[in-house]
Order: structure tokens, then C-alpha cells, then sequence
């Protein structure tokens, strides 16, 4: 966290606290022997920055008297330096291992993970050994695979799964969370957006980026599919999306890259 506040140019306006989609800003008391206000404050209160924050710049532009700093050496890119941030593409196993439809999603992912220079995260539900289910997601762009135990979910029940699933992606706080489109995803995505209180976009023809603010570009149909329409998420995150997948590129898996595979214990972390 690389983000700070000059308690002595802090006016306790809070224009920053609903500008942070992390909920990672809050409005204290002054500690004692801390700076005074300055004459033209709204409050005697300060702002103070949380653990959640993943320094994405997005306060800074907001705050008037420019009492958010971002102590970042000149030239340096502000990107979550984190695997717990950036882009998770959450996958669909089929029968021999990743879908096809999932290894189109990392290769649009992977491409949005170098243009933001971020981690991107392949989480996977297995029910049962997901064989090379890993290696493949890996050499499609992954730089870590998220393994959790999806063994003692009903797949009948459309609750289950994301009743689990929310917390650990509340802990991982992606900047993006990326679907690609199944029946699957139809039941998840919108579960887990409403449990995140995030915004989804779906279906999705098309993703881009905003560098200026880092928000995810959506394109979708309207009109009956005559026209695309952009959303984007300003408030809040994760940005949450189902891509159409027929019209994305095959990957070109890249044997040689290397990454991480993690086991999360579900019931340890919940």
C-alpha cells in the first residue's frame, strides 16, 4: 500500500470515501499530537487508508486540497503489484480438463493482464482430480491457478457455489472477474456479483480497458443484438463480465510459462 494522507492538508470533506471501490478509505479522529486541521476544513476529522486498498489511483483525482499522495518512484506504472489483485477469469472444467470457451477467456484476460501489467488468476471448482486442467491454464496465460474444492457442492443447487465462492473473492479483491459464457456461469455470475454487491455485465461482446481509470469497457447488445452498447463499473468492484466466447480467438498455448498452483482450504478461510 503505497498510498498516504497529509493529515495537515486533510479538510474531512470525505469526497474520497465513495470514490474508493475497495471500501479501503474511512473517515477517523485525529490521533493525538497529529497535525491540526487546516482553517478551511469541513470537519476536525482526517481520512485514513485500510489494508484492502490496492493503490489504483482512483481517489486521487477527487480530493481538492490534494491530500492523497501515492509514493510511487517516478515513471512507475500504478498497478496492483499483487497475485491477490488484478484479473480472475473464473473457468469451466469439462470432462478432459479446461473448456474450450475458458481457454479463449485467459487469452482475451491475458492480454487485458499486460496492458494493465497485473496478475490474472485462473479459479477452478473441481469436483474431482483436475488433471492437467492447471498446467493447460497456465500455458493459456494464467500466472496462478486457484484450486478450491468444489466436492461437497450440489451442482443441482445454483447457492451452494457461490455462497462459497464470495468470500474468497472478497479476500482476493480482483480488479476484474471474468466468465465465459455457459449455463454455468448463467447461475454464478449474477449470484456472486449480488453477494459482492459488484456490477455484471451479460452478455458481453466485448471487454476494453480505460486506462485514465482503469474501469473495464463492456460492450453489450441492445436492441435485439442491431446495436453494442459500453457499460462500465465507475462505483464499485469487482468489474464482473460473461464474454461471448464463439467470436474470441483460440489461445496459443505457451508450454513453457511458468506459474502458481494454490490449494485454497475453503473451510479454513470461511
Amino acid at each position: 500500500m503505497e498510498i498516504r494522507i497529509l493529515e495537515e492538508t486533510c479538510t474531512g470533506c470525505e469526497l474520497c470515501i465513495p470514490s474508493c471501490p475497495f471500501g479501503a478509505l474511512t473517515m477517523e479522529d485525529r490521533l493525538p499530537g497529529a497535525p491540526p486541521p487546516p482553517p478551511d476544513s469541513v470537519t476536525a476529522k482526517v481520512a485514513r487508508v485500510w489494508e484492502s486498498c490496492v493503490d489504483c489511483d482512483l481517489c486521487l483525482p477527487v480530493c481538492p486540497p490534494v491530500a492523497i499522495l501515492h509514493d510511487r518512484p517516478e515513471g512507475t506504472a500504478a498497478v496492483p503489484s499483487t497475485p491477490g489483485s488484478g484479473i480472475l477469469v473464473a473457468g469451466d472444467l469439462g470432462p478432459t480438463g479446461l473448456r474450450p470457451s475458458t481457454r479463449r477467456v485467459l487469452r482475451r484476460a491475458r492480454e487485458l493482464a499486460n496492458t494493465l501489467g497485473c496478475f490474472l488468476t485462473c479459479l477452478l471448482t473441481p469436483r474431482v482430480d483436475p488433471g492437467t486442467a492447471c498446467k493447460d491454464a497456465i500455458a493459456c496465460g494464467a500466472d496462478r491457478v486457484l484450486l478450491v474444492d468444489a466436492t461437497d457442492t450440489n451442482p443441482e443447487d445454483g447457492l451452494g457455489l457461490p455462497a462459497l465462492l464470495a468470500p474468497i473473492l472478497a479476500k482476493e479483491q480482483p480488479e476484474i472477474v471474468l466468465f465465459p459464457d455457459s449455463i454455468r456461469a448463467a447461475a454464478l455470475a449474477p449470484r456472486l456479483a449480488e453477494r459482492l454487491g459488484a456490477g455484471l455485465a451479460s452478455p458481453c461482446h466485448e471487454v476494453d480497458l480505460d486506462l485514465s481509470t482503469r474501469q473495464l469497457l463492456q460492450r453489450v447488445p441492445l436492441f435485439k443484438g442491431l446495436g453494442l452498447g459500453e457499460l462500465v463499473c465507475a462505483a464499485t468492484r469487482p468489474q464482473m463480465a460473461v464474454l461471448r466466447t464463439h467470436q474470441l480467438p483460440d489461445p496459443m498455448p505457451d508450454g513453457s510459462r511458468d506459474g502458481e498452483i494454490v490449494q485454497w482450504n475453503l473451510r479454513a478461510e470461511i
